[in-house]
């Protein structure tokens, strides 16, 4: 049998990883074997991460003369050469499991050809399409100990579908934990969901609570038979001899899935794949019981609304049988996994089987493509927006580093929740040729830092949980997941497709690990780490596999470990600013010189530089130009208007300035520049016609209007949707944005802070999650009003309610004006109370309100007229006093921001 390039990749690509002695000349790897002779691996890509891709011809050269030789005999030459230690039984049996794995992946790729996918939906197509396995080990696909009808059966790549076997456990030996009910119940209701008989079988009475429902894997219970374990426990764990269809494997094998079923199961499975025999432990079971106690306490609720495109797949229920000492069971064990796509679980979810799929599958070429799949989203997407490829590469991975990437770092730096996931745990959402979302499996490789200690202390209460590893400690196993595994692999599969050098994607990252560093995160270790670290840790899976090492059972996992270069090592020591704009850009400010009258910055996005400016101090002005000795680099600013006002936003902040002057005016500031006949920009103008922190919106043509209350008004533009406003504060070195109330995504933010015993008096809204619902509805309804949710670097820490006076309860207690706007407050997050947050996003919500309809002249609000310190601190931001009047609930005192004043003295 020929050997396959999969075969070949990953064999050769993990060990290359390891492996020290090695160089590149030309279009060849050369490994050396000995003093005389050495193998030349010829490339069909040449990959600067090591991830190359081989085009089958390998040369042995021994002194003067040179042969091709076939991948056999080289993996025999390597590991005699390379790894003398080992005994001749290890090196025999690893060189066999090589051939088992590449035999497996032929005639998997055979089955994936012949495949029918007309009753297949888009996910479970995935999971079944990872035909070569893991991309960075020797033999991703030896599965012993089984044998070629239960490969073609229960494994992935054959779509084989088979039946769950059912036993029952007395009560007395059944053990588990469960956080979504009692664990007999929700066994039983398995159970019946998927059994249907006439009769009760085996005299097993299942309304009688001394008897409970069992299911297993048919591998899982072919062991079982077989076992002591079942002989000694035959009294109280009863064969049903029963069976219910329709299941099939994941990509894992181990977490099989039923599409009308709301869980899958995740079982252990006496069987060796990759680095180690897939039997499950209660300890690793338990990860998940602790996961969803956190997902679902206040901070794991934040969690989930600050990262409303990702979806962390919990593990809520475990179940096993107890031996005849009350010990734990590995073998029976099974976890109950989230079936995302089950309509139980969608609204939650907001994931369809038809478009998500496994990351590894999608960086891989199996037999029916020319190119990894992600290649050709990436290629369709250019085609479809008309960009290069190199242009359309950048933006698919800047998209991907935000929903995929990102979310696990969030997780990481604010929560303390380490997910160690690989590729093959990962499912991305893709939209549109974009990933647009993602979802994370695995609980058992989910680990908690100290930060997770100190944000959980109720959860986690019982003391330290027994995953448990200081920030400094996990950073290099984390990276190996995040960066070795699932960044590498997919910034190798589209550099292998000849869109970009992967060079540039890895500058794009780099800049994106900056930003989340740069973005007030709690634990900044792992950004550090990554950010510094001339090497990043590697497992060794190439070793580890030689070796037979059992990893799951290992006692010092540093041993499978070595260094690897990091990609993400800073080549020279920048201070860099990150500004989000609006319309969803981010721009990156590298300073590269600054002194008390001049600030020289290069400009980039995604990785890539855009130009370079320089402000300085004229005067009391200030000037900017843009370097001209890269005529196609510096070009991009003379079309480029968001860039023009960013760049003098960045210098007139930097150098904390109060006018702007430049010999280059952006089209829209000719326009204002000539209409008003000023000679300079002020910053008060400045402030209200820069282009950056709101998107502009179509024009309005307004009618004349009779509110309830019998005041004339002119027809509002219908309400936004989404982001409504986005500024970053220099000062502060944080970027606040306000966006409409998402009712699904912020419920119950909304619901938590309304309940809390210092707001509930202040704004008498306290209830359940239906009123507030309810409420929120009403809201929307109401044309004069909607509300925002205020966040600090995506944190959220707010809530406001922006309303038309004139229209409102206010309206006809003083003489209101056309487009008088007023804000409620609410500020529930109180990590962020406090003077210096409080102006900036009190300076933040009444800039919004001004640049939001430019005919409004004065913003209004209404506190309680005994609320002296709310009185008093506003005034901070330019509102006045008028005068006090009574509502029917309060007496009120009306306060009074004015424009003009407002942009001259307050504004920020």
């Amino acid at each position: 049998m020929s050997t396959h390039a999969l075969c070949q990749q990953a064999f050769f690509n993990s060990l290359l990883a390891e492996t020290a002695n090695k160089h590149l000349e030309g279009e060849s790897v050369f490994l050396p074997l000995s003093t005389k002779a050495s193998l030349e691996l010829k490339l069909r890509y040449v990959s600067p991460s090591w991830r190359h891709r081989y085009s089958g011809e390998i040369i042995l050269h021994e002194a003067q003369s040179q042969s091709p030789i076939s991948f056999k005999q080289a993996t025999t030459l390597i590991v005699n050469a390379l790894y003398p230690e080992l005994s001749e039984d290890k090196k025999a049996l690893f060189l066999q499991r090589v051939q088992d794995s590449n035999c497996y992946i032929n005639s998997a790729e055979q089955a994936l050809a012949e495949r029918s996918t007309l009753t297949l939906d888009q996910f479970i197509m995935s999971e079944q399409s990872l035909t070569g396995g893991h991309s960075m080990h020797p033999a991703g696909k030896s599965c012993e100990p089984l044998n070629q009808q239960e490969k073609t059966q229960y494994l992935p790549e054959f779509a084989g579908q088979f039946s769950i076997e059912w036993f029952a456990v007395h009560s007395s030996h059944l053990v588990g934990e469960s956080e979504i009910g009692d664990l007999s119940e929700k066994l039983k209701q398995l159970y019946s969901n998927s059994v249907k008989i006439a009769k009760e079988p085996s005299e097993i009475q299942f309304i009688d609570k001394q008897w409970v429902p069992f299911p297993m894997h048919p591998l899982q219970a072919k062991a079982w038979r077989e076992s002591q374990q079942a002989l000694s426990l035959n009294e109280v764990v009863k064969d049903l001899a029963l069976s219910s269809p329709g299941w099939t494997a994941t990509s894992s094998s181990r977490a099989i899935y039923h599409p009308q079923q709301a869980w899958m199961l995740k079982v252990s499975l006496p069987v060796k794949l990759t680095n180690s025999l897939r039997l499950l432990s209660s300890k690793e079971a338990k990860r998940g019981i602790q996961f969803s106690q956190l997902l679902n306490s206040e901070n794991g609720a934040e969690l989930r609304q600050r990262l409303p495109n990702s979806y962390f797949i919990e593990e809520p229920l475990w179940a096993s049988i107890n031996d005849i000492d009350g010990e734990v069971l590995d073998l029976p064990l099974i976890s109950f996994r989230e079936n995302p796509f089950h309509k139980s679980n969608q609204e939650k979810s907001q994931l369809n089987a038809a478009n998500v799929y496994c990351l590894a599958s999608i960086n891989q070429v199996n037999a029916s493509q020319t190119e990894p799949q992600i290649v050709s989203w990436i290629k369709r997407y250019a085609q479809q927006q008309q960009l290069c490829f190199e242009h359309a590469a950048l933006h698919w991975m800047s998209t991907f580093w935000d929903n995929v990437i990102k979310p696990l770092c969030i997780a990481r730096s604010d929560y303390g929740f380490v997910l160690l996931a690989h590729q093959q745990n990962i499912l991305v959402k893709i939209e549109d040729n974009l990933p647009t979302g993602s979802a994370f499996r695995d609980c058992q490789g989910i680990g908690l830092t100290s930060q997770a200690l100190a944000l959980f202390k109720e959860q986690l209460s019982d003391g330290v949980p027994e995953y448990f590893m200081e920030a400094e400690q996990v950073n290099p196993y984390h990276a190996y997941y995040l960066i070795g595994n699932t960044l590498l692999n997919t910034i190798a599969a589209i550099g292998a497709g000849e869109l970009i050098n992967e060079t540039k994607l890895w500058d794009l990252c780099r800049d994106k690990m900056s930003e989340l560093s740069a973005r007030n995160p709690k634990d900044n270790s792992f950004y550090s780490y990554l950010l510094n670290s001339p090497s990043l840790h590697w497992k060794r899976n190439f070793y580890c596999f030689l070796a037979d090492h059992n990893e799951a059972t290992l006692a010092d996992p540093s041993q499978i470990y070595c260094s690897i270069s990091n990609p993400f090592k800073q080549q020279k020591a920048e201070q860099l600013s990150f500004k989000s704009l609006a319309g969803g850009r981010t721009l990156c400010f590298a300073d590269e010189r600054i002194s008390d009258n001049a600030i020289k910055f290069e400009i980039r996005e995604n990785g890539t530089s855009l130009s370079r400016g320089l402000m300085e101090k004229v005067g009391d002005w200030c000037q900017l130009s843009f370097e001209e000795d890269n005529a196609q680099l510096n070009a991009t600013h003379k079309t480029d208007d968001l860039l023009w006002w960013s760049a003098a936003e960045h210098g007139l902040f930097q150098l904390n300035v109060a006018a702007l002057q430049s010999n280059y005016y952006p089209k829209a500031a000719k326009a204002l520049v000539a209409e008003s006949q000023y000679k300079a920009l002020s910053l008060s103008q400045f402030l209200q016609t820069a282009p950056l922190w709101r998107e502009q919106q179509a024009a309005h043509q307004p009618q004349t209007s009779v509110a309830t209350n019998g005041i004339k008004h002119p027809s509002r533009p219908n309400k936004p949707t989404g982001q409504v406003f986005t500024r970053y504060f220099y000062h502060l070195k944080r970027q606040v944005t306000f966006r409409v109330i998402d009712k699904q995504r912020d419920l119950s933010c909304f619901n938590r802070w309304h309940n809390h015993p210092i707001i509930s008096p202040v704004w008498e809204l306290e209830g359940s999650l239906q009123s507030h619902t309810e409420y929120l509805s009403k809201m929307e309804e109401d044309a004069h009003q909607y509300a925002v949710i205020g966040e600090f670097d995506g944190v959220p820490f707010g809530y406001f309610e922006v309303y038309w006076t004139p229209e409102d309860r206010l309206g006809p207690h003083y003489q209101c004006q056309d487009h008088d706007r007023g804000v409620h407050i609410l500020v529930g997050n109180f990590s962020f109370r406090g003077g210096v947050y409080f102006d900036t996003w009190g300076s933040a919500i009444l800039q919004y309100c001004f640049l939001d309809e430019p005919n409004t002249q004065r913003i209004m609000g209404e506190p309680r007229a005994d609320n002296h310190r709310v009185v008093s601190i506003t005034e901070r931001l330019g509102l006045e006093k008028q005068f006090e009047f009574d509502f029917p609930h309060k007496r009120a005192a009306l306060l009074q921001c004015d424009r003009e004043r407002f942009f001259t003295q307050y504004a920020i």
